[in-house]
């Protein structure tokens, strides 16, 4: 979800139309690619030492669409859907 926000954030202005340049945010787009390094480094699990749940659905469909490979995405699903089938 961090690089959710982080892309969400990008060129925001804090005051709107009222903001000047020093009240937008930017974010680099190295951080944007170091957190979908890192996430698609741990996907189908939540992380190294967590197992995979639910929680990971928010991730790779709504509302976060963290994860662009479309492999990675269908591996995670099901990775996710057989854990709560409980096999």
């Amino acid at each position: 979800m961090a690089k959710a926000a982080l892309e969400a954030l990008d060129d925001l202005d804090l005051f709107g139309a009222d903001g000047s340049p020093l009240s937008t945010i930017h974010v680099f787009p190295d951080e944007c690619q170091q957190c979908n390094t890192v996430l698609e480094s741990v996907l189908p699990r939540e992380s190294n030492s967590k197992e995979t749940d639910a929680a990971l659905l928010t991730i790779i469909t709504y509302p976060g669409f963290s994860v662009t490979n479309e492999d990675l995405i269908k591996q995670t699903r099901s990775t996710v859907v057989q854990k709560l089938l409980g096999k």
